[in-house]
């Protein structure tokens, strides 16, 4: 259609321009520009030949034509002015008027066309190289001059595509632990007025493992002009989940009202939250201590989380104990364990600060009292979180301890009993030897006694 117009409109021009070199017979027409000549006999094209006939010839084909003279073309003369004399002015000369001939041009006339650039819409250059613009859709005006209506296609308006925009999402502001499982509703509306949608396809996307949702995928049929779509799903969040936000794309697959296929995403935020456990495991308060005393407490700190907690710190406070300094670990790693050491100073019942006692009757200063530990730390969004042991004692009176000195022990010599028994032993046997032989000499001296008396 667009060709044919453009067709049209070249033979309309190229008959308007033989109608006015027609009318002016065999006098010489100069037009620089444009290249048109007009002279006696056939007109000069310097590319290509349009003749009334709707016949193309290109210049070699004319000069090969023998019956129509050649028109040599003479530059238009200029008067230029000798040094030192102004030019006269040229009196003013009224044309004479012409004979308008025959409209229709006679057989073998053409005429110039060269660089005569025809637009039928302002753009389009016909004469050019040959392209043609693309089609932009949108109303066609300007410069067509072919008379008729235009086609259908000319006057086809620009389509703009429709969009879908987040309107809200119900979990933008709540956080979900490792573990939960949650309803999610988004609502997305048509931010067109005029355009609607048709063929709706929405899908979910993250990169995390840990985000799963029960329906990924959702269809609508259309959306008209400002209208809003709702969607429902449950999204359930692992255990193993990192603190933070996790990302998840929404995209968007739809046609226009001319079946054209369109494409378009939102982003939202999954914000998931790791559960924090932290436990404190002490030794205890001695079930009985005494006033003005110190005691060391042992402390023990538990992180059972799956992530780190933050500024741990442990701290005392009951009636009649005094903490010098409370217990500050600091941050821990998820499973990990601290330790520290408190240091207690027990004063009374009716002390109000370390060493600051009013009372003065016993009964009130001296006997059971109780007491909590406190173990404080953060998550990592900065939530505060306790846990508590409580205890329970009794003050005494100071207790005034006396210095015993105790003697050294000897060290244990039975040894030397064995060297001394084996050595009285010894003793004895020699002396009962000793004993023995004398005895023996005894009886040997009296049987010599009696030996000798015998012989007598």
């Amino acid at each position: 259609m667009k060709r044919n117009i453009r067709k049209t409109a070249i033979l309309l021009s190229a008959v308007i321009l033989g109608e006015i070199l027609c009318l002016q017979g065999n006098s010489d027409i100069w037009v620089t520009q444009t290249g048109i000549l007009a002279g006696t006999g056939s007109r000069i094209v310097h590319g290509a030949e349009l003749f009334a006939d709707g016949t193309e010839r290109t210049g070699a084909e004319q000069s090969a034509d023998t019956d129509e003279p050649e028109i040599t073309v003479a530059p238009v003369p200029t008067d230029v002015p000798e040094p030192g004399v102004s030019p006269s002015p040229e009196p003013s000369v009224t044309p004479e008027p012409s004979v308008i001939p025959d409209p229709t041009p006679g057989p073998g006339m053409s005429m110039n066309i060269e660089n005569l650039n025809i637009y039928t819409n302002g753009q389009e250059d016909l004469f050019g190289d040959g392209s043609v613009p693309e089609d932009t859709g949108g109303d066609v005006s300007g410069g067509y001059s072919g008379g008729g209506e235009m086609s259908a296609e000319q006057k086809e308006e620009l389509i703009r595509q429709p969009r879908l925009l987040l309107e809200s999402f119900n979990l933008s502001e709540k956080a979900l632990n490792a573990g939960d499982q949650a309803d999610m509703e988004l609502v997305f509306k048509n931010r067109s007025s005029s355009q609607g949608i048709y063929n709706l396809k929405v899908s979910f996307s993250t990169e995390s493992p840990s985000i799963q949702f029960e329906k990924k995928s959702f269809y609508f049929s259309g959306v008209n002009p400002g209208a809003d779509i709702t969607i429902n799903s449950k999204v359930s969040i692992t255990k193993d989940a990192k603190d933070g936000p996790v990302p998840v794309t929404v995209s968007f697959e739809y046609e226009d009202v001319k079946g054209k296929a369109a494409t378009g995403t939102e982003s939202i935020e999954i914000r998931v939250a790791q559960p924090v456990t932290a436990v404190l495991d002490c030794e205890g308060i001695p079930a009985t201590v005494y006033s003005t005393d110190t005691i060391d407490l042992a402390v023990r700190v538990q992180n059972l989380s799956r992530t780190g907690i933050y500024n741990v710190r442990v701290d005392l406070e009951g009636q009649g104990m005094f903490p010098k300094e409370e217990i500050f670990v600091g941050n821990m790693d998820a499973g990990t364990m601290a330790e520290g050491t408190m240091s207690i100073y027990v004063g009374t019942r009716t002390m109000k600060a370390a060493g600051q006692d009013e009372g003065t009757d016993e009964s009130e200063m001296y006997g059971k009292v109780s007491g909590k530990l406190t173990l404080s730390y953060e998550d990592l969004q900065g939530n505060i979180y306790q846990e508590t042991s409580e205890y329970q004692t009794q003050i005494n009176k100071p207790e005034i301890q006396s210095l015993k000195i105790e003697t050294p022990k000897k060290a244990n010599s039975w040894w030397y009993s064995v060297f001394v028994v084996a050595g009285a032993g010894m003793l004895l046997i020699i002396i009962g030897l000793v004993i023995r032989n004398r005895k023996q000499k005894m009886l040997l001296e009296e049987a010599r006694r009696e030996a000798a008396g015998e012989h007598k």
